[in-house]
């Protein structure tokens, strides 16, 4: 009877169970809600700021923001909520992530952009010019759109008014060359107006300088911070300085800045020194100065050993000074290291003439 009972209340609990089904609806059923997603936020966050919603939409956005802090979209939307909050400097401060953002990235057109809006917010701290001058340095606008200003009593090297000073036009009193905001001069000059006078900046000011073509102006700031420029930046430092002392053709001091250079980083900068005895001796021969020509070629051979083009213009510089078994074995060595060499024909034909008056001469 027992087991009868226990088999009569089973079939019960089946029966109960296949008359409750389907299962009760999800509404019934206590869950967990899943969190919700970035984009979600974000889709959220744009109908409100469409609705006019803009405090709930900044809510929105913060949370998608801490979601993904590099999702650039979110953080420009937010960046303009705070803006139409009047909230400028939590606007201006978005701007500037987003601009170190692009920076990061290469993206220097958009860097400058977000850079200037934060300054639309009335940011105006030395970092953020500094920003903008690294920007628009890259952007290749080292002196920007070159106007003439009329500024009576002001002289070169200042901001007066919205444009850096450049220098005084020729035959015209009171009158200079002005670069405009957007140029990196006028921002790093900002930068030190505003009391930042450590290496970086002041390296990034000798960088624009040296960029312009303004060699003068950039080796005075290079000599100005060497020694204070950061241990990693030194080689760096003294090859783009020796560039500014060739500039100025200040030869002595351009090869000991780059002799220290390779110093700091030989594997690269090493062969900047043949680049640099070869750039010499091409001004050499421009002015004529055969003698010194010779001299700078003989260098860049023994740095460049391997060069058959150093060789082969040793051996006409060899020539043309008459001395003839030089010339010979520099056009040896050439034809070694360059057997197709265009000019092969000459050089055999010379080193022959030059084998044959050797044999008569003994």
């Amino acid at each position: 009877m027992g087991f009868m009972r226990e088999r009569r209340v089973g079939a019960y609990v089946v029966v109960l169970q296949i008359a409750c089904w389907p299962p009760p609806a999800q509404a019934d059923v206590p869950t967990t809600s899943a969190p919700v997603g970035a984009a979600s936020l974000y889709a959220e966050a744009r109908e409100a700021v469409e609705a006019g919603r803009h405090d709930h939409a900044a809510s929105l956005l913060e949370s998608a923001v801490r979601l993904e802090p590099e999702h650039v979209q979110y953080r420009a939307l937010l960046a303009r909520t705070y803006a139409r909050l009047g909230a400028n400097d939590r606007a201006a401060a978005e701007y500037v992530r987003l601009g170190d953002w692009y920076t990061d990235r290469g993206r220097h057109a958009l860097a400058a952009e977000a850079f200037e809006q934060a300054e639309g917010l009335h940011r105006r701290d030395p970092q953020l010019h500094v920003r903008l001058a690294r920007a628009y340095y890259e952007l290749k606008q080292f002196l920007g759109t070159i106007s003439i200003r009329r500024v009576p009593g002001a002289s070169p090297g200042r901001i007066v008014g919205e444009y850096y000073l450049l220098g005084p036009v020729p035959n015209r009193p009171d009158t200079y060359y002005g670069c405009p905001p957007s140029s990196a001069i006028y921002r790093i000059q900002q930068a030190i107006d505003g009391g930042l006078e450590d290496a970086a900046t002041r390296l990034l000011h000798g960088d624009i300088w040296l960029a312009a073509g303004r060699h003068a102006e950039a080796l005075a700031v290079y000599r100005s911070i060497e020694n204070h420029v950061p241990a990693k930046e030194q080689a760096g430092y003294y090859f783009r300085s020796a560039r500014a002392a060739l500039g100025v053709d200040a030869t002595d001091e351009y090869f000991a800045r780059l002799q220290r250079a390779i110093e700091l980083d030989p594997q690269r900068y090493g062969p900047a020194l043949a680049d640099a005895y070869d750039a010499m001796a091409r001004r050499c021969s421009r002015q004529g100065e055969l003698a010194t020509y010779i001299q700078y070629l003989e260098r860049g051979a023994d740095a460049a050993p391997a060069s058959a083009e150093l060789r082969y213009r040793l051996g006409n510089a060899y020539w043309e000074a008459s001395r003839r078994t030089d010339a010979a074995r520099q056009w040896q060595i050439a034809l070694e290291l360059q057997p197709d060499h265009p000019d092969r024909k000459r050089m055999l034909d010379l080193i022959g003439a030059v084998g044959s008056v050797s044999s008569e001469s003994r």
